[in-house]
C-alpha cells in the first residue's frame, strides 16, 4: 500500500515538472501554468567604425543597435530606387538583421543607392555587394532635400511629452525626449516634421526631428494676436465714425 502510494505521488511531481517546463519552436525553454515565459533574446549591439572602435553620439554616449528579429526573408522587401541619407553612425550588414555578419560601417552625413526596403531596413549595394542598413541610421534622402529653412521658436502641445528623434520618421533612433509646454527653436519645416535645437542638462546642444502634430509656432501665436488687435480697433474706429 506504501509502495503503491509512493508511486502515485511520484507520477503526480513528474506530471507537473512535465507541465511547468516546456519548449518553443526554436527550442527556448518556457513555462506554462500562469509563470511568466523565459525569454531569449539576443544583445543590443553596438555600432563600430571599420577599425572596431565604438561610434559615440554628440553627447559621447555609445551608439547601438536596437534589437531585431531573426534573419528577415528577402521576398518582404519591396523596390525602392533613389538615394537615401545616413543621419548617425551605422553598422552596414549582410543580411537584414543585428546579429548578421557586419560588412562595413556609415558615418553622418554618407549616402548610398537603395534598391529595396522593407519596414526597418534598406538593401543598398556597397562595392558591387549586397548589404543593408537600418532605418534607425538612414532615411530617403529626399525627404531631407525637402525642408525649407525657418527661423522661430515652437512650443510642444503633447499631452505628457513628445519624442525627439535624429531624423524625421518615427522608424529614426530616440534622442530623447521633451515635456509639454517645452520651448524650441526651430531651424527647418518639412512635411510632417522640424527640424529643432535641443540643449540637455549639461548645456550641450544637437539637432534633432520632432513631429509638427505636436507643436505650436510661437511666431504664428503673436501674428495671430496683433491680426486681432488691429482688427479690434479698425471695428471700434469704425464705430466711433458711424
Amino acid at each position: 500500500m506504501k509502495k503503491r502510494l509512493f508511486a502515485l505521488i511520484l507520477a503526480g511531481l513528474l506530471l507537473l515538472t512535465a507541465t511547468a517546463c516546456s519548449s518553443d519552436g526554436d527550442g527556448n525553454e518556457t513555462t506554462t501554468g500562469g509563470t511568466n515565459p523565459i525569454v531569449q533574446t539576443s544583445p543590443i549591439v553596438n555600432v563600430t567604425d571599420d577599425n572596431g572602435n565604438p561610434v559615440t553620439d554628440d553627447n559621447g554616449n555609445p551608439v547601438t543597435e536596437q534589437q531585431g528579429d531573426d534573419e528577415v526573408d528577402d521576398s518582404e522587401f519591396e523596390s525602392f530606387s533613389g538615394t537615401i541619407y545616413v543621419g548617425m553612425g551605422a553598422n552596414i550588414r549582410k543580411e537584414p538583421s543585428v546579429d548578421s555578419k557586419k560588412v562595413g560601417s556609415a558615418a553622418a552625413g554618407d549616402t548610398f543607392k537603395a534598391t529595396a526596403e522593407n519596414g526597418d531596413w534598406y538593401k543598398i549595394t556597397v562595392d558591387g555587394e549586397t548589404c543593408y542598413i537600418t532605418k534607425q541610421a538612414a532615411i530617403d534622402k529626399a525627404v531631407m532635400d525637402s525642408f525649407e529653412e525657418i527661423d522661430d521658436e515652437v512650443v510642444v502641445t503633447a499631452e505628457v511629452s513628445l519624442n525627439l528623434r535624429v531624423l524625421p520618421s518615427s522608424k529614426a533612433k530616440l534622442i530623447t525626449s521633451v515635456s509639454n509646454s517645452t520651448k524650441l527653436k526651430r531651424l527647418a519645416v518639412g512635411d510632417g516634421w522640424s527640424l529643432v535645437l535641443y540643449t540637455d542638462k549639461n548645456g550641450k546642444t544637437t539637432e534633432c526631428y520632432l513631429s509638427n502634430k505636436y507643436i505650436k509656432s510661437l511666431s504664428e501665436s503673436a501674428t495671430t494676436a496683433e491680426t486681432t488687435a488691429e482688427e479690434t480697433t479698425a471695428a471700434e474706429t469704425e464705430n466711433l465714425i458711424g
